[in-house]
Parts: C-alpha cells; structure tokens; sequence
C-alpha cells in the first residue's frame, strides 16, 4: 500500500519551494538592480556637469571664416567639464578616434555660445508659443529672434 501525501502537506511543500526561490531570484537580480540605479544616478550627476553643444550653422561664422575657401556652413562642437563654466572647442576625428582640445571657445568662435543659447530659447519660445508674430503683439518673440541673431526690421508705418 502506498502512502498518499496530504493535500495540506503539498501546499506546504509548494510555499516552501517557492519562498526558497524567491529568495535566491532576490540575491541575484537585487544587485544588479542596484547597479543599475547607481548607473543612472551617476549618469544623471554628468548630464549636469558634462555639456555639450555639436552642430552646424549657416547664421553663425567665426571671425576669418571665407565661405568661398571653407563653406557656407561652420560645423562645431564645444564642450564644458564644469557645469557650463568654460568651454572648449572640440576637433574629433571619427576615423582616427583622435579628440583634440583646439582652445576656450570664447576665444576661437566669439559669440558662438550666445548664439546656441539664442537659438535654443528660440525654439522653445516657438514650442511652447507657436509661430511668432511680427506684429507687435508677440515681444518675447520678437527678442528670441534677435538672441538668436536674426534681424527684425520693425514697421513703424501702419
């Protein structure tokens, strides 16, 4: 005669296998979680202090740029390792990996960085506002195309 186990006694057995596994799927993922958030908090620290700004522009020219010898575009990229203190001008050579310092960015491209920030509260101003409107009726507009570096020729004729 065989022994029969209680139905009592298998769900017992079933709680207990499954709390044994639980535990063990806890000790392996719960690192790696943590890992993961350490990742992200770390990451979230450089955003603030690593900026960057790449690019190119047609409305921007840096002083002694010939657009006949070296385009009618200026491609940049400068970088901060202080929050925004100080920039640098960047040159990185995709093909040798080669990333060179070329100097302070205030000095080589004057005005480039106004002009990023111009453009970027620009773009806001357009998101959030929509189009802008040259009547008189959109001021903030008006002064985020001029940061950006356009010219506004008001008319005082109505």
């Amino acid at each position: 005669m065989k022994k029969m186990i209680s139905i009592g006694t298998a769900l017992v057995w079933f709680i207990f296998i499954a709390f044994i596994a639980t535990i063990i799927i806890a000790a392996l993922v719960s690192p790696r979680l943590r890992d993961y958030k350490n990742m992200q908090e770390r990451q979230a620290d450089r955003s603030k202090i690593h900026l960057r700004h790449q690019g190119g522009t047609a409305l921007y020219y840096p002083p002694n740029w010939d657009k006949e010898r070296d385009g009618s575009h200026f491609n940049y990229e400068i970088r901060s390792w202080d929050g925004g203190m100080n920039w640098y001008a960047i040159d990185h050579d995709f093909d040798s990996k080669e990333f060179k310092v070329l100097g302070d960015a205030e000095e080589l491209y004057p005005g480039l960085l106004e002009h990023i920030i111009g453009m970027d509260q620009l773009t806001k101003h357009v998101q959030d506002n929509g189009s802008i409107k040259l009547d008189g009726s959109d001021p903030l507009g008006v002064d985020a195309l001029e940061n950006a570096g356009f010219t506004v020729k008001r008319d005082t004729i109505k």
